[in-house]
């Protein structure tokens, strides 16, 4: 299992460009949904922290 410190990082690394592919992916709502939460989270950490 993965602690949540190290998930917070593994969001914040992950390429933007990447996630936005997952979505146009995604299979169904859920899916989308989870890939949307994704980034919305890498998007609020790396504001945050500059």
């Amino acid at each position: 299992m993965v602690s949540p410190k190290q998930l917070e990082e593994d969001i914040k690394n992950v390429d933007y460009d990447q996630i936005n592919k997952m979505i146009d992916n995604s299979t169904n709502q859920v899916d989308t949904n989870f890939w949307l939460a994704i980034r919305d989270r890498a998007t609020i950490k790396t504001e945050t922290d500059n």
